[in-house]
């Protein structure tokens, strides 16, 4: 079988770009608003890409909304930002295969995308960071792309991240102190996509955390009921 093509970006090739994957089952307020802040401390005018993930290796079960919804919940999240837009290689790429999405295809495919000139980073929470050794072909993962870290309870502070760094290995000769330059100073806000889709299971009318068009398409949807 011939080697699929990957799915156009949906910004111009050669362009610097942030990257930020995740399964977005739904997407929420902090995906949203620490993902532009990840940009920010880039360039305001830098491209943010959200990579809906089709299955993540890092989960035991699929998203429960279909790829299509998860799609339409981003848009309608990110209207209001300038200089972003969504990206369904993973989603794409999955209907060859049933296995998970890995970062590393997703970045090659990008490489070959915007080509050798652009820089490209990528948003993780530092709980990832933490296990990145465990991600497929991590070190060329890091060849690729630079991380920007972003702060997750009960990780909240620099001295509690470099703890916690100095407890595992250096990764790809990166001392551990140095990922303290690649931490976004970003507000730790406390959603959850879990809690949320407990919440619309509940009927709860009000659901902090979502964009109200996202609400309204999840309840039209009967999404998470």
């Amino acid at each position: 079988m011939p080697r699929r093509s990957p799915t156009p970006l949906p910004i111009p090739t050669g362009r610097d770009v942030v990257l930020f994957g995740g399964t977005f089952d739904p997407v929420h307020l902090g995906h949203v608003r620490l993902a532009d802040a990840a940009r920010r401390s880039v360039g305001p005018r830098t491209p943010l890409v959200f990579v809906p993930a089709a299955r993540s290796p890092h989960k035991d079960a699929g998203p429960i909304a279909s790829p299509a919804d998860r799609v339409r919940m981003l848009e309608l999240a990110t209207a209001d930002l300038e200089h972003t837009g969504v990206w369904t290689e993973e989603i794409d790429r999955a209907e060859s295969s049933d296995g998970p999405s890995y970062w590393i295809d997703t970045l090659e495919s990008a490489r070959a995308l915007l080509g050798d000139d652009a820089v490209i980073r990528f948003v993780i929470g530092v709980d990832q960071l933490l296990a990145l050794p465990a991600w497929r072909r991590w070190r060329e993962i890091l060849e690729i792309a630079e991380p920007l870290v972003l702060a997750r309870p009960p990780l909240e502070d620099a001295d509690a991240i470099l703890d916690a760094l100095h407890e595992i290995d250096a990764w790809a000769g990166v001392e551990p102190g140095a990922w303290i330059d690649r931490v976004v100073p970003a507000p730790v806000l406390p959603y959850s996509a879990t809690e949320i889709r407990a919440a619309l299971a509940r009927g709860n009318a009000d659901v902090p955390g979502l964009d109200p068009r996202v609400l309204a398409f999840i309840k039209d949807r009967g999404l998470y009921a």
